[in-house]
């Protein structure tokens, strides 16, 4: 698993073109993951939300839009630079969700704070997955629900040949000429391919405590939204 300090150090280095490069290098389909996910909030009816990992703040923005009824919604990143731009766009939205630098192994929150806690794209940074799973459980309602959008390795064969060269070598090469750091965009696509199948992230949401674990194949497989109830 990486190292904390690592992740956090490399996510502080790449704030300047993260969006920019989130566009490039998903041809724009980041766009209609964070609908789905919206999408899978909003039917819950939430009042109250924690959109954890929030990077630069677009998860937060789309659900702050966009999900009726909800009266708070906290964005949380243990990247101050992250945290600082996410505050920049939502002050130039003209919404209000609030801002926490946070570490999701150890949330500044009570038990049972919110209704649903969202996550896209961070889950395979945790240094310990399990434990960040476990701690979204704790602060979420009875009832309440988890929704994580994250990468999954390649299953066919094809998409293994077309995806892997694409991971290994388009992702660190977009990143050093949009933002100058090949490192971390290395890390990124070697993070991808390594992470849990789906299969293997559903069974981990059984161990944390969830019920009802479902996995929602977007992009051909390559990204999923995976749902639960605490």
């Amino acid at each position: 698993m990486p190292r904390a300090a690592d992740v956090r150090n490399m996510f502080d280095r790449i704030v300047g073109r993260y969006d920019l490069l989130n566009r490039l290098l998903s041809g724009g389909r980041d766009r209609a993951w964070r609908r789905a996910l919206r999408r899978a909030v909003a039917e819950r009816k939430p009042a109250a939300g924690l959109d954890l990992c929030c990077g630069t703040g677009d998860v937060a923005l789309e659900l702050s839009r966009s999900v009726p009824g909800l009266e708070l919604l906290v964005a949380a990143d243990f990247s101050r630079p992250m945290c600082r731009e996410a505050a920049r766009k939502f002050s130039r939205a003209g919404h209000s969700p609030h801002t926490c630098c946070a570490d999701g192994l150890l949330l500044p929150f009570a038990d049972r704070s919110f209704d649903f806690v969202s996550v896209a794209f961070g889950v395979r940074n945790f240094e310990d997955p399990g434990s960040g799973l476990r701690e979204i459980a704790r602060v979420l309602r009875p009832g309440g629900m988890a929704a994580i959008l994250e990468f999954a390795p390649p299953h066919s064969r094809l998409l293994k040949a077309l995806y892997k060269p694409y991971l290994s070598l388009a992702v660190p090469l977009a990143g050093k000429l949009v933002s100058g750091d090949s490192g971390a965009y290395r890390y990124l696509a070697s993070s991808i391919q390594s992470f849990l199948t789906p299969e293997k992230m559903t069974e981990c949401l059984l161990e944390a405590g969830f019920q009802h674990p479902r996995a929602q194949k977007l992009t051909l497989g390559v990204t999923c939204l995976y749902t639960a109830l605490r």
